[in-house]
């Protein structure tokens, strides 16, 4: 494989965690591209494709993308009822996310958005959509401040295999 940016190859140390509940994550071995910059730190996760009669590598298929810091919003549900998009900034509080949800009954439910808190039970860790495949790893804040966004990971939600 020819690369441009600094590169991980396929292997069983190396991948991404993708929750399956508030308690449990299914590891996936992936190889990663790392397209981190100036303003941005990206890792695109993929897993590899090989030609059936020669084992070379002939493509593949992107299971995730991680960032560390990102611009823009993400996008982890649509209200079925109204249509309305939950849109998540980096550093968006996590009490505007369940605002959100309390404002459109069933949502929750739709998009299989749970709220994960840290093991003591004191702050979110986590946000996430196993549905339309979205990770926000959440920033507990100084001395229990507001907790916020901090990064954002999209994963395909084909690749659960283990369930609930």
């Amino acid at each position: 494989m020819n690369t441009i940016v600094p590169y991980v190859p396929y292997s069983a140390t190396n991948g991404l965690e993708i929750p399956i509940n508030a308690q449990r994550t299914q590891f996936i071995e992936t190889g990663s591209l790392d397209f981190s910059g100036v303003t941005i730190t990206t890792n695109v996760d993929f897993l590899p494709q090989f030609d059936s009669t020669t084992g070379a590598l002939n493509g593949g298929t992107i299971a995730g993308v991680e960032t560390q810091d990102f611009l823009g919003e993400v996008w982890p549900c649509v209200d079925p009822a109204s249509g309305d998009i939950l849109r998540v900034k980096m550093y968006s509080s996590v009490l505007t996310i369940q605002d959100w949800l309390d404002a459109h009954p069933g949502a929750q439910a739709a998009c299989n958005i749970f709220i994960r808190y840290s093991p003591y039970d004191n702050y979110p860790d986590y946000v996430v959509s196993t549905i339309n495949g979205v990770w926000l790893s959440v920033n507990p804040g100084a001395a229990g401040g507001p907790s916020r966004i901090g990064d954002a990971t999209l994963f395909n939600p084909a690749l659960l295999t283990q369930t609930q």
